[in-house]
């Protein structure tokens, strides 16, 4: 069941940002930093991977700071860089997502 779930969301991922290169007539940079029109929620993988997050008194703090190639991903999921600092804002949709803030 968890699988099925995490699935589904590999998929939903996907089809945001396809949604959104469709939309925005933009491309992504995909494997071997070549520009691509469908981008895929395995190719975006690395691209995170090496995202460091971690506590400091109480204070989410990220390592490295967030990439231009990573910010492009994250306009296309609809999230704001914040979800790094501030879990709580994964919720709050961006306006480009079709959803109005809270």
């Amino acid at each position: 069941m968890v699988l099925i779930i995490a699935l589904m969301i590999w998929r939903l991922m996907e089809h945001q940002m396809r949604r959104y290169v469709e939309q925005n007539q933009v491309q992504l940079t995909g494997w071997d930093n070549k520009p691509t029109t469908r981008p895929t929620a395995f190719m975006m993988t690395p691209v995170f991977d090496e995202n460091l997050t971690a506590y400091i008194k109480d204070i989410r703090v990220v390592f490295r700071g967030i990439g231009s190639r990573q910010q492009k991903f994250l306009q296309a999921l609809g999230v704001s860089q914040a979800v790094y600092t501030d879990p709580g804002s994964l919720y709050v949709l961006t306006p480009r997502a079709g959803v109005s803030k809270a």
